[in-house]
């Protein structure tokens, strides 16, 4: 199946979905090993990174689930004069 079909999701529609069925792991535990999840998170993953998220962390790949802005640590922000 791959990620195609799930291309033409919303994202945010494969987030929520992804949410819901992540929260359910501990009470299903086949989950686990479901081709479905993992080909929605390898989606998913591949979305985040296109928008800037560093998947690889935690706290960003929640931040792009949740619609959050991606973390910027200070010393790499963007100035009119170049970077800081």
């Amino acid at each position: 199946m791959g990620t195609t079909l799930l291309k033409h999701f919303p994202v945010q529609d494969l987030k929520l979905v992804y949410q819901v069925l992540h929260r359910n792991l501990k009470h299903e535990p086949e989950l686990w090993d479901s081709k479905l999840l993992e080909q929605l998170q390898m989606e998913l993953r591949q979305q985040a990174h296109q928008q800037g998220y560093d998947t690889s962390v935690h706290l960003e790949w929640e931040r792009f689930l949740h619609n959050e802005p991606r973390h910027i640590h200070p010393r790499f922000k963007v100035y009119e004069g170049g970077l800081a």
